[in-house]
C-alpha cells in the first residue's frame, strides 16, 4: 500500500496539464504541482474515513458521504460562503461547511435514523437529491460564476495553494485521533445491535459518535475541495478486500486508498482533456457510479 500510495504521488507530480516532465524537471514542478496534491491526499483520506465510519455506524455498506447526502450539505452551505464572501480555506468557511454537513446529518437522525439500514440509504439518496438540486438553485439565482461553482459543486483540486493544504492538517490530526478512539467500538458496532449491548456498549452513543466525527471528515474534506463523490464509498470497500474487517486494519488502509483514488482522479482529469481540466468528482462520479449500481443490485439479490 505504502509503495503504490508513493507512485501515485510520484506520477502526479510527473504527469498533468497535457505534458509529462522528466525527473530532473520534477523538483521544479514540486512548488506548483504539490500544494495540490497533499490538499487531494488529505481530503481523500478524510472522505475514505468517513466512509469507514458511517458504514460501521449503519451496518450498511451503501453508505457514504455522498450517498447519505453529508458531502452536498457541505457543499451547499459552503456555496452559501462563497456567496458571502468567504475565502476557501478559512476558518469561518470551514466552519459553514461544517454547519452543512452537520445539518444534513440531523435530518438523516431526525427521519431516518429508525428506518431499516436498505431504507435508510434510500432516504439518504433522496435527501442528497434535495440539497443537491438547491445547490443547483443557488448558483443560478445568485449567478454565482458558473465555473467556479460547478467545480465546487462536482469537487477539484484547481488553484489550491499551500494555505489550502495547511488548513486540512487540523481536519487531519481529529481524523488519526477519532481512529485510534473509536477503532474498537466500530468493531463492536459491527456485530450487531444486541451483541454490542451485551459486551456494555451503548449502541445509540456509539453510533451517534461515529456519524458526528464523519460529518466532521466531511465537512473538513469539502471545505477543501468541494463534493467530491464515491470516495467515501469505494475506499472502504477496497479496503475490506485487502485488509478485511477489522477496523485497525480497515482504517489505514481505507485512508490510503481514498488518497491514491483521489490523487489518481486529479491527475486523470488534468491530462485527459489538456489543456483544459475535469473536476476529479467528474472522474470519481464515472467510476463510482457504476460501482454503487453493482453494490446494490448485489445487495438486492
Amino acid at each position: 500500500m505504502l509503495v503504490a500510495s508513493a507512485f501515485a504521488v510520484a506520477s502526479a507530480l510527473a504527469v498533468g496539464d497535457g505534458f509529462a516532465i522528466t525527473a530532473s524537471e520534477l523538483v521544479a514542478a514540486f512548488d506548483l504541482r504539490a500544494p495540490r496534491l497533499l490538499v487531494a491526499v488529505g481530503a481523500g483520506m478524510l472522505l475514505a474515513g468517513a466512509g469507514v465510519f458511517l458504514q460501521a455506524a449503519t451496518r450498511n455498506p451503501l453508505c457514504g458521504p455522498e450517498t447519505l447526502g453529508l458531502a452536498q450539505g457541505a457543499a451547499l452551505f459552503s456555496l452559501v460562503a462563497l456567496l458571502g464572501g468567504l475565502l476557501p480555506g478559512s476558518l469561518g468557511f470551514q466552519l459553514v461547511a461544517a454547519a452543512g454537513s452537520f445539518a444534513a446529518l440531523f435530518c438523516l437522525f431526525a427521519f431516518g435514523v429508525h428506518r431499516t439500514p436498505e431504507r435508510l440509504v434510500l432516504y439518504g439518496i433522496a435527501l442528497a437529491a434535495s440539497l443537491g438540486a438547491c445547490g443547483t438553485i443557488v448558483v443560478v439565482e445568485a449567478r454565482l460564476q458558473t465555473t467556479q461553482a460547478l467545480s465546487w459543486l462536482a469537487g477539484s483540486t484547481h488553484a489550491r495553494g499551500m494555505d489550502d493544504a495547511v488548513a486540512l492538517l487540523p481536519w487531519l490530526l481529529f481524523l488519526l485521533v477519532a481512529a485510534v478512539s473509536f477503532c474498537s467500538r466500530l468493531d463492536v458496532l459491527a456485530l450487531g445491535d444486541d451483541a454490542a449491548r451485551s459486551l456494555g456498549l451503548s449502541t445509540a452513543t456509539a453510533r451517534l459518535g461515529a456519524a458526528t466525527c464523519a460529518a466532521i471528515f466531511v465537512a473538513g474534506a469539502v471545505s477543501s475541495i468541494g463534493a467530491i463523490g464515491f470516495v467515501g464509498l469505494l475506499a472502504p470497500h477496497a479496503g475490506r478486500l485487502l485488509a478485511g474487517p477489522k477496523h485497525a486494519r480497515l482504517l489505514p488502509v481505507s485512508l490510503a486508498l481514498g488518497a491514491i483514488l483521489v490523487v489518481v482522479a486529479d491527475m486523470v482529469g488534468r491530462s485527459i482533456v489538456a489543456p483544459r481540466e475535469l473536476p476529479a468528482g467528474i472522474v470519481t462520479a464515472l467510476v463510482g457510479a457504476p460501482v454503487f449500481a453493482l453494490l446494490l443490485h448485489r445487495r438486492r439479490t
